[in-house]
């Protein structure tokens, strides 16, 4: 849900994230807004479509010596072309200062300004990470989202470090809970299979069918023809399986806030259930694990974060992580050059951080 917020609010303590050296005309840091777009200006007039909602300004070198050559204020109609009333911020890349001719300019239109040491494509990318965790509250993470005993797991690091291979390892080798005698819990069924209710973690449900009538029966008998995993229906009972290790997302995931305040890691919807292994590249998830295995979302409770390191040996540091305001425990692990992330460090990282979570 998007929010109205001032500029103020939303570029606070983002400097350093923006590479921000220097800003002036601070006091149109007042504007409100609930959205905004992002737009390049590569060359003097600029101009922008019609209705078009504020916007933030990323103007060029090349555009700003245009501006100076031409003089910005020997053109009337240069505010109009540079200027619309739809501008409210303007950055300036792989810049150290704002230049001196336009500083009293931004002033009398109160055109908050900024010059940051970042390109312009690198400055897009953070504007729209920051802009897209101060409105909507979604940030986007590059790692791994995982669930170990119902507890979300972020595992976060560069690319080629491990995260995936140790993550996907972990999850399959998982064995399917054994259940012994008169551990199973029966359940009646009443209504139409599509409400049955599955035990959580290592649990085993069994739902009795002896007692259902004929249609109903037949719905149950032909599900699990379908799924293929109840061979002993002579029984009279079916039993219902959740593992305790399930797969969420791969590369990227989004981090949000549900109703009640949590937060929920999902994979991005344009990589939802793909993934990438050095030897397959990019494939379907499904194609290496069960759909059982597989969860679109997940309450994170935890974030692990995997670093190379000069350091002869593994280091692992308890530290706190804050999203969207919730702080959650945090195990940062810095590895050997030349090593990678695995599963066994991931099971050691997992029991330590087990008794925050």
């Amino acid at each position: 849900m998007k929010k109205k917020l001032t500029l103020r609010e939303i570029f606070q303590g983002s400097s350093s994230a923006l590479g921000i050296q220097e800003i002036c005309s601070v006091a149109g840091l007042k504007k409100e807004i609930s959205a905004i777009n992002i737009r390049f200006c590569n060359k003097i007039p600029f101009s922008l479509p019609k209705n078009s909602a504020p916007v933030i300004v990323i103007i060029s070198p090349q555009a700003l010596s245009q501006l100076h050559a031409t003089g910005i204020n020997k053109c009337g109609k240069m505010p109009e072309c540079l200027f619309p009333k739809e501008i409210i911020f303007l950055f300036m890349p792989n810049a150290s200062a704002i230049p001196l001719f336009l500083k009293n300019y931004l002033k009398k239109y109160t055109i908050p300004a900024a010059a940051s040491e970042f390109d312009k494509y690198y400055l897009k990318s953070r504007l729209i990470g920051l802009l897209r965790e101060k409105l909507r509250e979604i940030v986007l993470f590059h790692g791994v989202v995982f669930e170990t005993k119902g507890k979300g797991i972020l595992l976060a690091g560069a690319s080629g470090i491990g995260k995936t291979t140790a993550a996907l390892d972990f999850v399959r080798e998982t064995p399917i809970p054994k259940v012994k005698s008169g551990e199973c819990r029966a359940q009646r069924i009443t209504k139409y299979p599509n409400h049955l209710k599955v035990a959580r973690g290592h649990e085993r449900s069994q739902v009795g069918i002896g007692k259902l009538n004929n249609p109903a029966k037949q719905r149950v008998q032909y599900l699990a023809a379908c799924c293929g995993m109840f061979p002993k229906l002579a029984l009279g009972f079916i039993p219902v399986i959740r593992n305790n290790n399930y797969w969420v997302a791969d590369d990227f995931a989004l981090v949000n806030k549900n109703n009640k305040g949590e937060l929920v890691a999902c994979s991005h919807r344009k990589i939802r259930n793909l993934i990438y292994t050095p030897k397959a590249g990019i494939i379907s998830v499904h194609k290496l694990l069960e759909p059982d295995r597989i969860k679109k979302n997940t309450r994170l409770r935890a974030v692990i974060e995997v670093t190379r390191d000069e350091a002869p040996d593994y280091l692992v540091t308890k530290r706190k992580k804050q999203i969207l305001g919730c702080v959650l425990p945090c195990l940062h692990v810095s590895i050997p050059q030349g090593s990678y992330f695995d599963k066994n460090l991931l099971k050691k990282l997992l029991t330590k951080v087990s008794g925050e979570i």
